[in-house]
């Protein structure tokens, strides 16, 4: 095993950030049953058959033991509309829902609407990862809500998709 005590935490940083991603609000119940989300953009594909989506949460979230205690989970892929949903997920502090409209499918964990995509899911294993938990869950129920732009994170900061060039 590589000695890793030389890489600096910054430059990891700096480097993670040059991979542009999609942000999502993954969204559940706290212990009490309140609907919560969670700002994320560490969110992936794992699986067409069967059906399994990942994401990951730090262990020193505010809403570490909301997760740990949950068994359902909805991912929410936002579209650039909605950067200020984003915002409200990400920040310290409360988690709760308040005013946001949500709707239910086949768990109890809010579906945000006019989001891109949705993933409405059932938890099939949790994994120890260094300072996260990866989540890995079966999809219960998808669907394309909106052909919106997305909302993207490059570099510490939302960006915006080009239209395409003719050729």
């Amino acid at each position: 095993m590589e000695d890793t005590d030389s890489i600096d935490p910054r430059t990891l940083r700096r480097a993670f950030s040059c991979f542009a991603t999609g942000v999502t609000v993954v969204t559940t119940r706290n212990r009490a049953g309140g609907p919560i989300g969670l700002t994320m953009n560490s969110f992936t594909s794992v699986s067409l058959d069967p059906p399994l989506i990942l994401f990951s949460l730090g262990k020193k979230s505010e809403q570490y033991d909301d997760f740990m205690a949950a068994d359902e989970f909805a991912v929410n892929v936002l579209c650039e509309e909605q950067a200020e949903l984003s915002g409200r997920f990400s920040t310290p502090g409360d988690k709760s829902f308040g005013d946001v409209p949500f709707e239910l499918w086949k768990t109890s964990a809010p579906i945000i609407p006019g989001a891109l995509a949705a993933f409405d899911c059932r938890l099939d294993q949790r994994v120890d990862a260094g300072d996260h938990i990866l989540f890995i869950c079966r999809v219960l129920h998808t669907a394309v809500v909106s052909e919106s732009a997305p909302l993207l994170f490059h570099r510490s900061a939302y960006v915006r998709l080009e239209p395409p060039v003719d050729a």
